[in-house]
């Protein structure tokens, strides 16, 4: 009788530590999601706020600056290269 115990003792500790251990695991990645989650709602935020400005007349001269390497006819186009 005492070894049934035992094993019925063992058996629903092994059982509901398992779910334990699982639980802790699961915990775990939802924080890891929450975590991820900010960063892309402030990843969301921050491009949001770039979609604001993207039609502005400056804003389209820098990046066709920077992009295309973009000038007037007036200006001298000057290239650093890094050694």
């Amino acid at each position: 009788m005492a070894l049934a115990g035992v094993l019925v003792v063992g058996g629903l500790g092994w059982l509901y530590g398992s779910k334990i251990a699982e639980l802790i695991s699961v915990t775990a990645h939802v924080q890891s999601l929450q975590q991820e989650e900010t960063a892309l709602l402030r990843q969301r935020a921050q491009l949001r706020e770039s979609l604001e400005v993207v039609d502005e007349p400056e804003v389209v001269e820098a990046e066709a600056r920077r992009v295309l390497r973009w000038g007037y006819e007036n200006e001298e186009l000057l290239i650093l290269v890094e050694d």
